[in-house]
């Protein structure tokens, strides 16, 4: 009888410390050379757009060595369910090779109940997901969405903003911030082991000296774009097929065949801008900006300034603009300022600095694109790759929200706009 109770209890055990994995039953994922986790915050205008990016991806699909996975937001009131497939709710997918171009056919792994795709929070939840079932040694995270650069709300301005939601936020004003955004960067940073090695804005007018200073500490190459992106977006099938082909490839190179291939995509049909900007270096650009805000320390030359951003012939203006016309080139304009005010010698220290921001900008991005149309409205061929808020009295009154920025903390750059 004892024998037997001995016999049952080993029995048992074995079964048990089966079940509970002994640590050996349950293999860890298999780590692979890239996962490429695509954010389609697609729950407003832009979802039948943003859904076509996410079914581009499908023609490479993941690979032994490549892993892609989309969590995506549908605006449900657009488009039919059988094509949009999580018309309500959030879906998290693992994209595999098809021939389809109209259908989302890969992998629907969990299904999230209706949350707000328009938070930080939100990017943080999918990326930590991403990292823990499809772990690699190199990470691009893709935020594809409408866009306004370092803007908080829509104000006044077409609605736009990094992460935007309809359904929970009908009002169309709430964006995701900048400081929103910093606050979940270290737990990305912890999920992943290591910074984001490329941060890819598939939205509009994130090429932004403010947006890459924010996230110098946790991303390392930032590709992203001065002026609107179309609503086609980036082409995600051709970057696709570019990355499973070669998985060993540098997030350096990975990041430039992005802004080769969006250039090709859009070749004489728009205006298009797009670069890639290594962040380790973004620092010399922000501290050349912060010390020249005080070299302005005359009434004159502040109006001097002010008069040289607000100089257009048309829609063009005289230092390079985007779509929103507050937005400009930061090596154009110091570029400007050095072509009118080279020979004066109460100019020379600003001069001086601006030839420094110049070589500070051609330093860290490390390439910048442009497309023009035949019918656009202004020119961006003085593009290169970072731009700077300078809003004055001519374009839109100074943005209060702009004091939140790390950049604006370090540089003072906002007190200075203030003067104008």
């Amino acid at each position: 009888m004892k024998k037997k109770s001995m016999t049952l209890f080993v029995t048992l055990s074995f079964i048990l410390l089966t079940i509970i994995g002994c640590g050996q039953t349950v293999p860890a994922p298999t780590q692979k050379q890239w996962t490429i986790m695509f954010y389609a915050a697609g729950d407003n205008d832009l979802d039948s757009h943003l859904f076509n990016s996410v079914v581009q991806l499908q023609k490479a699909g993941s690979t032994s060595q490549v892993n892609i996975v989309a969590e995506t937001d549908w605006w449900h009131r657009q488009g039919a369910a059988d094509t949009l497939v999580t018309g309500e709710g959030v879906g998290r997918w693992y994209i595999e090779k098809s021939d389809s171009v109209t259908k989302l056919t890969s992998t629907l792994v969990e299904s999230v109940a209706e949350i707000n795709t328009g938070t930080a929070t939100s990017v943080k939840d999918f990326v930590i997901w991403a990292a823990q079932k499809y772990p690699a040694q190199h990470y691009m995270l893709v935020m594809t969405s409408h866009g306004g650069g370092w803007r908080t709300n829509a104000q006044a301005l077409a609605a736009r903003g990094v992460g935007q939601d309809y359904t929970s936020d009908p009002t169309k004003q709430i964006l995701i911030t900048l400081p929103e955004f910093k606050a979940v960067l270290p737990s990305i940073k912890s999920a992943l082991g290591k910074n984001i090695d490329i941060f890819a804005c598939d939205s509009c007018l994130n090429g932004m000296v403010e947006f890459a200073y924010q996230f110098k500490d946790h991303v390392d190459i930032l590709v992203a774009s001065e002026e609107n992106v179309p609503g086609t977006s980036f082409p995600w099938d051709t970057i696709a097929v570019s990355l499973v082909a070669d998985p060993t490839i540098s997030a350096v190179n990975l990041a430039k065949n992005i802004v080769n291939l969006y250039y090709t995509a859009y070749t004489q049909q728009q205006i298009t801008t797009l670069a890639a900007i290594d962040l380790s270096k973004i620092t010399a650009v922000v501290t050349a900006i912060k010390e020249l805000a005080p070299l302005f320390d005359t009434t004159s030359k502040d109006t001097a300034f002010k008069n040289l951003v607000n100089t257009a012939s048309g829609q063009n203006y005289s230092i390079q603009r985007y779509g929103d016309v507050t937005f400009r080139d930061i090596w154009d304009m110091a570029d400007k300022i050095i072509t009118n005010w080279g020979s004066d010698p109460a100019y020379s220290s600003i001069v001086s600095k601006c030839a420094t921001i110049k070589t500070a900008v051609e330093s860290a991005v490390l390439l910048s694109k442009y497309t023009s149309g035949s019918s656009d409205t202004y020119s961006v061929a003085n593009s290169h790759g970072l731009s700077l808020y300078i809003p004055t009295p001519q374009t839109t009154a100074y943005d209060t929200d702009y004091t939140n920025l790390d950049f604006t903390t370090y540089t003072g750059w906002g007190t200075f706009l203030q003067k104008l």
